[in-house]
């Protein structure tokens, strides 16, 4: 008969195995894309689901609706904090395979009460990192997958059919995930908001190649910090923002694309509704450098690839400039006259 350590062992190895499965690593270049799921029962939609995203955006295929409601966004300054929440996954894998190969050591023990530790004689003496390189683990590890800044009370709301969806946080892909005429971009933003009843809207602004980006000149120092976090440190990684500037982020939009998709990392949740800027903005190429620097190697290219529609509609809103008033287009008129008799003259 075992003791009863070693069935109480058994059930905890059991069960921390399979919690272990819902903390399945994934990247963009291995455990890619078209792997994502087969990694985790978690990640299954990203294989099966049927409204996945990216997409490409054929301009001349979208269906025209300008009764589509306006993107009325009303943001305001606000605290921030950029968090490498990869990291914070890694800790606790590590954590997690130690209690499982503590369990483990129990159960062989009660078995083979002679045995000695492959690994290590004295494992209270090793500190987590010491044991995760002597158990070559480090194919588990989950990393920062992209540069994410969270407010830490929302920054204001985006309203569509009457409801308020609250800025929650920001990140950045590069290069962009969406395509549009198939033409792929440097950098694309995702602005992700959240209603009270738990859905989810994200507006995506796509970047080239040009002058300065306002929004991310103000985040440089902070950026830089984040990665030097992640270099020198073995615990969370997060820098505060004081009062993030979003003006650079609510530029009336006179045309996007609207169509209903899913989150694009694991675990490619579903009913996602995308609002894609029409106008692309520009972003210079040492900013995109910076938004890279946190990252690992792996995820220095972020970018899903795009996914079948399916059959979904894209749907494009587009209002005309406004012309000009009759008034401004008559004071106009009069004064060319003038300036073409005076010419004449």
């Amino acid at each position: 008969m075992f003791s009863p350590s070693f069935y109480a062992a058994l059930l905890i190895t059991i069960s921390t195995s399979a919690l272990f499965q819902r903390f399945a690593s994934y990247e963009y270049t291995g455990n890619g894309p078209a792997n994502w799921g087969d990694l985790s029962s978690d990640y299954r939609t990203c294989s099966t689901g049927e409204q996945q995203s990216p997409i490409n955006i054929n301009k001349d295929d979208a269906s025209v609706n300008n009764k589509l409601h306006d993107l009325d966004r009303l943001y305001v300054d606000a605290d921030a904090t950029l968090i490498n929440n990869g990291f914070n996954l890694l800790v606790r894998i590590l954590t997690l395979l130690l209690l499982i190969h503590y369990n483990l050591t129990i159960i062989l023990d009660s078995i083979l009460p002679n045995r000695r530790s492959p690994f290590f004689s004295n494992p209270n003496s090793l500190s987590h990192w010491d044991y995760g390189r002597r158990l070559n683990f480090s194919q588990y590890l989950i990393y920062l997958i992209c540069v994410q800044l969270k407010f830490d009370n929302g920054a204001g709301f985006l309203t569509q059919d009457g409801k308020n969806y609250t800025l929650k946080e920001l990140h950045w892909h590069a290069p962009s995930e969406h395509t549009i005429d198939k033409e792929q971009f440097p950098l694309e933003l995702h602005l992700v908001h959240r209603s009270n009843d738990g859905n989810v809207a994200v507006v995506a602004i796509l970047y080239d190649f040009g002058n300065p980006d306002p929004f991310i000149y103000q985040l440089k120092d902070k950026v830089e910090e984040l990665g030097k976090d992640r270099c020198s440190s073995d615990e969370v990684a997060q820098v505060a923002v004081s009062q993030v500037r979003t003006k650079a982020l609510k530029r009336h939009s006179r045309k996007f694309f609207k169509y209903v998709g899913s989150r694009t990392t694991p675990p490619c949740t579903e009913n996602v509704t995308w609002y894609i800027l029409g106008k692309v903005r520009k972003v210079s190429k040492d900013q995109i450098a910076l938004i890279k620097s946190p990252l690992t190697q792996e995820f220095q290219n972020n970018a899903r690839p795009v996914q079948p529609l399916n059959g979904r509609t894209v749907e494009l809103k587009s209002i005309p400039p406004s012309p000009p008033s009759r008034g401004l287009l008559t004071s106009w008129t009069v004064l060319r006259a003038y300036s073409i008799c005076f010419c004449e003259v």
